[in-house]
C-alpha cells in the first residue's frame, strides 16, 4: 500500500509538472536563421548584428504596381504608396518610410563632391586629355609643350569610368527605373523592425495582403504583388517549418502504426487479454508525448528559441523514446518487477535492466559531450537530447509500472517473443567460417576506399529547397536592372576616420593582397568629413571647372553622355545631409540618422559555393589596419561559410568524442577489454559497411545529415550492449537466447528509430532529405552489424 502511494504521488507531480512545461513548450520560438548556429563571440556575427542598425541592409517589403489595361500608373503608385505609409499594427506605424523614385538622379548635382581626392585626380586628366584631343582634332599642327604626357588616341569622358560603384549608379541612374508612361512599377517600404522578428513579419504581411486587397478594388485595372527580402525570408522559415511539420506528422504516424501492430503481433498467441493491450498502448502513448514536449519544456529554461539543427530531431526523439519504451516493456514482459516494496522494485528493476540502463547512460552522455564544440547547433542538439533521455527514462520506468503485465502479473511461461528462427539464422559452421571473414576483408578494403574519396557538399544551393516562380518574380524584372556585380560584404569601423582608413587599405590591395575583391565602396568617406576635407575637394573641383571653362570653344558637338559629365562637372555644388535622396540615408545611415561607418566590398567571384565563401572570408573577410585595429566583414555568404568552416572542424569532433565517450564507459563498466571492445563492435563494423556503401553509391556529408552520425553511434552501441549481456547471462546458449530474447526487440527498436526518420524522405528539403536517407541507412546497417557480431560471436568466441 506504501508504495502505491508513493507512485501516486509521483504521478500527479509529474502530471502538474507536465501541465506547466506544455505552456512553456508551446511559447518556445523557432529560429531558422543562420546567425542562430554561431557562439555569441563570433566576430563576423558582431558585425552582423551592427548592420541590423542601419536603414535597409536587410532590405524591407517591394511592391509590383501592374496595369492591366496598359494605362501609366506614377500617378496611382502615389497614393498608394501614402496609403500602405498610413498603416498601423498595434497602434505603431508598420513603414518609416518608402522608395519610388530612384532618386540617386537628385544627387548627380553633387556628384563630384563624393569623388575621393585621387579620382578627381584622375578626372581633372581625363578631361584634360579629353580636352587635348579636341585641339588636335580642330587643328592637327597644335602641340601640347606643358605637358610631355602621352595622349590616348580617343580618351573617354563618363563619370562611370571612376572605379566607384555608387558613382556607376549615380552615372547610370534616371528618375525613375522606368518612364513615367510605364505600366508597371516597383516601389520599397522599410519596417520599423528586423526581418529575423518573425511575428511582426508575419502580422505585416497579413496586414499588406489585406489591404492590397481594398486598393485593387478601389484601383480599377491596377494589381498588386508583394515581394522582396522580408517575405522572401518569411516564406523560407514557413517552408522549414512546414517541412519539419511533416516530416513530424509522418513519423509519428509511422511509429505509432507500428506500435499498435507490434503490441498485437508479440501478443497474438497468449493469453493477454486485448483490454490489457489497450491500456499498455495509452501508456506508451502518454510517456512517448508526455516526455517530448516535457524535455521541450524544460529546454526553455536554457533556450529563448529553437534553431534549425534541433528543429530537425524534433520527429527523432519520438523514435528514440519509443526505442527505450519497447525495451523496457520487454524486459517487464520477461522479469515483472517486484512491487511490495521501494527497495525490492528497485532491486528487481537495476536487475532486469542493467543494459538498459547502461545504454542510456552511453547514448545520452556520448551526445551530451557535443556542448564543449564551439558550434551553438551542436551544443543545443546535445543539451535537448540528453534532458529528453533523461526525462523519457524516468516516465517510462514510472508508467509502465501501472500496465497490466506488471500490476496483474499476466506473462508468466510468457517470456518469450519468439519471432525469430534461431536455427535458421545460425548458418552452418563451415558457412560462417568462410564467409565472415571473407565479409570482414571486403568491409575492410571497402571502408579503406569510401574514407578516401569520402567528401562535403560545399554548394549551398543544392541543400536548400528551389522555390518556385511567382508572378511578383516576373513582374520584378521588368522594373529591376540586374547588378552587374556579386552580392557584398559590409565592414562596419567605430568611427567615421576608421572608415576611411580602412577604404583606402583595401584599394590600394585590391588585385594584390586583397585578390578576392573587385570593388570596395563607402560613402562615409567619400562624403567631406570636415572644412580640411571640404577645402581640399573644393580646390580640386574648382581646377576642374576652371579647366572646363577655358576650354569651352573646344567643348561643342558632343554626344549625350560627354555633354551630361561636363554639364555636371559645371554645376556640381555641395552635398548637405539634408539634401541627401532617400537611396543615400536608406543605405549608408543608421536608423537614429548618423552616417553609419560602412565600407562596402564586392567579391571578383560568386559566393554561393561554400568552399568559395570559405575562401573569400579567409582572404578578405578581415582587415587589419596600421594601428592594429582589425576589422571583420559581415554578409549572409560570409556567415554561413564561418557555420561551414565551424561544422567542417567539428565534425571530427563529432564523431570522435561521442565514440570514445561511449567505448570509455563500456570499458569502466565491464571492467573488461573484451568485453568493451565486443560493445563497440557492431558499432565499428557498421561504420567500415557505410564507408564501404560509399565507395560504390557516392553520397556526401553535408551541413544537415552530419548530425546523424552521433545517433548511429549510439544505436550501434545500444545494440552492442544487449550483446554482450546476452553473452555474459547466456554463454552457452548465447546464440539461441539473443535470437530469441534481445534480437527482436532490438530490431523493434531500430525500426522505430528508423520510422522516427522516416518522415524526412517525403518532404521537399533536399538538406532534411539527406539526414533521413543517411539516418535510415545508417540504422539499418547497424541492426546487420549486430548480426554478424553475433556470428563472430558463436563462430570464433564460443566456437559452436
Amino acid at each position: 500500500m506504501k508504495i502505491r502511494k508513493i507512485l501516486i504521488v509521483l504521478v500527479v507531480g509529474y502530471l502538474i509538472s507536465f501541465a506547466y512545461l506544455l505552456n512553456r513548450a508551446m511559447n518556445l520560438e523557432f529560429n531558422g536563421e543562420l546567425i542562430a548556429l554561431l557562439p555569441d563571440d563570433n566576430n563576423h556575427l558582431n558585425t552582423y548584428k551592427k548592420l541590423e542598425q542601419l536603414n535597409s541592409t536587410e532590405g524591407g517589403f517591394s511592391l509590383i504596381i501592374r496595369s492591366v489595361d496598359n494605362k501609366p500608373v506614377i500617378d496611382a503608385a502615389h497614393s498608394i504608396r501614402d496609403t500602405f505609409l498610413e498603416l498601423t499594427n498595434n497602434g505603431n506605424r508598420v513603414f518609416r518610410g518608402a522608395e519610388l523614385e530612384n532618386d540617386l538622379y537628385d544627387i548627380r548635382k553633387s556628384a563630384l563632391y563624393l569623388m575621393t581626392e585621387s579620382e578627381l585626380d584622375l578626372l581633372y586628366k581625363e578631361i584634360k586629355d579629353f580636352v587635348t584631343q579636341k585641339k588636335l582634332e580642330a587643328n592637327p599642327l597644335y602641340v601640347n609643350f606643358d605637358d610631355d604626357e602621352v595622349v590616348d588616341e580617343t580618351p573617354d569622358l563618363e563619370l562611370g569610368n571612376v572605379p566607384s560603384v555608387l558613382l556607376e549608379n549615380i552615372a547610370n541612374t534616371r528618375r525613375y527605373n522606368i518612364n513615367e508612361d510605364s505600366t508597371v512599377i516597383s516601389m520599397l517600404f522599410l519596417p520599423d523592425f528586423s526581418k529575423s522578428d518573425y511575428t511582426q513579419v508575419e502580422q505585416t504581411y497579413l496586414l499588406l495582403q489585406q489591404e492590397k486587397n481594398s486598393i485593387e478594388e478601389e484601383y480599377a485595372g491596377l494589381e498588386l504583388y508583394w515581394g522582396g527580402s522580408y517575405i522572401d525570408h518569411y516564406n523560407k522559415i514557413n517552408d522549414v517549418q512546414a517541412s519539419i511539420t511533416k516530416a513530424l506528422v509522418i513519423g509519428v504516424l509511422s511509429l505509432i502504426g507500428f506500435l499498435v501492430a507490434y503490441m498485437i503481433f508479440i501478443n497474438r498467441k497468449s493469453a493477454y487479454k486485448a483490454r490489457y493491450i489497450v491500456i499498455d498502448l495509452a501508456l506508451m502513448f502518454f510517456v512517448l508525448f508526455s516526455g517530448f514536449i516535457t524535455s521541450i519544456g524544460l529546454s526553455s529554461f536554457l533556450f529563448n528559441e529553437i534553431n534549425v539543427f534541433t528543429g530537425i530531431i524534433f520527429s527523432i526523439l519520438f523514435g528514440i523514446n519509443l526505442d527505450y519504451i519497447l525495451h523496457l516493456y520487454s524486459a517487464n514482459k520477461q522479469h515483472p518487477p517486484n512491487l511490495t516494496s521501494i527497495r525490492r522494485l528497485l532491486s528487481s528493476y537495476l536487475f532486469s535492466t542493467r543494459p538498459i540502463l547502461l545504454s542510456c547512460l552511453t547514448t545520452g552522455l556520448a551526445i551530451m559531450s557535443l556542448i564543449f564544440a564551439e558550434f551553438e547547433g551542436f551544443i543545443q542538439f546535445g543539451i535537448i537530447f540528453f534532458i529528453n533521455i533523461l526525462v523519457n527514462l524516468f516516465s517510462t520506468y514510472l508508467f509502465l509500472l501501472f500496465s497490466p503485465s506488471v500490476t496483474k502479473n499476466t506473462n508468466a511461461g510468457n517470456s518469450s517473443l519468439n519471432l525469430f528462427d534461431a536455427q535458421f539464422f545460425r548458418l552452418g559452421k563451415p558457412v560462417r567460417s568462410i564467409a565472415l571473414p571473407l565479409f570482414l576483408v571486403v568491409t575492410f578494403v571497402g571502408g579503406y576506399l569510401g574514407t578516401q574519396s569520402l567528401s562535403f557538399n560545399f554548394n549551398f544551393s543544392d541543400l536548400e529547397p528551389q522555390s518556385s516562380s511567382t508572378l511578383y518574380d516576373s513582374f520584378s524584372s521588368q522594373t529591376q536592372k540586374g547588378g552587374d556585380y556579386h552580392e557584398p560584404s559590409y565592414f562596419i569601423t567605430e568611427n567615421i576616420e576608421q572608415s576611411k582608413a580602412l577604404f583606402f587599405e583595401i584599394s590600394e590591395g585590391i588585385g594584390t593582397q586583397y585578390k578576392d575583391i573587385e570593388r570596395v565602396e563607402s560613402f562615409s568617406t567619400r562624403y567631406p568629413a570636415d572644412d580640411l576635407e571640404f577645402n581640399v575637394k573644393n580646390q580640386k573641383v574648382d581646377s576642374i571647372k576652371q579647366l572646363l571653362d577655358e576650354n569651352e570653344e573646344f567643348l561643342v558637338n558632343l554626344d549625350a553622355e560627354e555633354r551630361e559629365v561636363i554639364e555636371i562637372a559645371l554645376n556640381t555644388i555641395p552635398p548637405t545631409i539634408e539634401g541627401l535622396p532617400k537611396y543615400i540615408k536608406n543605405r549608408f545611415f543608421y536608423k537614429d540618422g548618423s552616417m553609419a561607418p560602412l565600407v562596402i566590398i564586392y567579391p571578383a567571384m560568386s559566393l554561393s559555393n561554400g568552399q568559395t565563401s570559405i575562401q573569400f572570408r579567409k582572404s578578405s573577410g578581415s582587415v587589419s589596419l596600421d594601428s592594429g585595429k582589425t576589422f571583420y566583414a559581415a554578409s549572409t555568404s560570409i556567415i554561413a561559410s564561418s557555420i561551414l568552416e565551424l561544422l567542417i572542424q567539428e565534425s571530427t569532433f563529432l564523431f570522435v568524442v561521442p565514440l570514445f565517450t561511449i567505448f570509455g564507459i563500456l570499458l569502466v563498466y565491464y571492467r573488461s577489454l573484451l568485453n568493451a571492445t565486443l560493445a563497440a563492435a557492431p558499432l565499428l563494423l557498421s561504420i567500415g559497411i557505410l564507408l564501404t556503401i560509399r565507395s560504390v553509391f557516392q553520397f556526401d556529408i553535408n551541413l544537415y545529415n552530419v548530425i546523424v552520425f552521433p545517433i548511429i553511434i549510439g544505436v550501434g552501441a545500444d545494440n552492442g550492449i544487449h550483446l554482450v549481456d546476452s553473452l555474459i547471462n547466456n554463454r552457452l546458449e548465447f546464440f539461441g537466447y539473443f535470437f530469441t530474447e534481445r534480437f527482436p526487440v532490438l530490431a523493434a527498436c531500430s525500426i522505430t528509430t528508423i520510422l522516427g526518420f522516416i518522415g524526412l524522405l517525403f518532404i521537399d528539403h533536399p538538406g532534411m532529405e539527406s539526414v533521413g536517407i543517411l539516418a535510415v541507412t545508417g540504422i539499418a546497417v547497424t541492426l546487420l552489424a549486430t548480426y554478424l557480431t553475433s556470428l563472430l560471436v558463436q563462430t570464433y568466441l564460443i566456437k559452436k
